[in-house]
């Protein structure tokens, strides 16, 4: 699992690719909530080069929601695959994670709860 990230008009974006598991999760958590403490607690991940997610994948995801959350931020997911968005809807996370189509309307979303 590759962690990248960078800021576009003070929202930060967090790019994931591979496999999002277990054997990778305490790693993954800890770059992505050290972007949230660095950074402006508005969060869009990228989980379109994310070929799978286990149960501690779907952990840290939550767990990084709740860490945005309470520094007064919101966290927007995009680019899900099909495969994802099912596991997504069976474990009921999309109720809690918003999820968008693509990049820029994740942001846009961003944009209009700092207004």
């Amino acid at each position: 699992m590759k962690v990248h990230s960078e800021t576009i008009d003070g929202i930060d974006v967090v790019i994931l690719k591979g496999r999002l598991v277990s054997a990778d999760t305490q790693r993954v958590r800890v770059a992505m909530l050290q972007v949230v403490e660095e950074g402006h607690a508005m969060l869009v991940v990228d989980i379109s080069q994310v070929t799978f997610i286990d149960s501690s994948g779907l952990s840290v995801l939550l767990s990084v929601f709740k860490a945005v959350r309470k520094r007064g931020g919101e966290m927007n997911l995009f680019g899900m695959t099909e495969q994802i968005r099912h596991l997504l809807e069976l474990t009921r996370v999309e109720q809690v994670l918003a999820s968008y189509a693509d990049r820029q309307s994740a942001i846009e979303a961003l944009r209009e709860l700092k207004r």
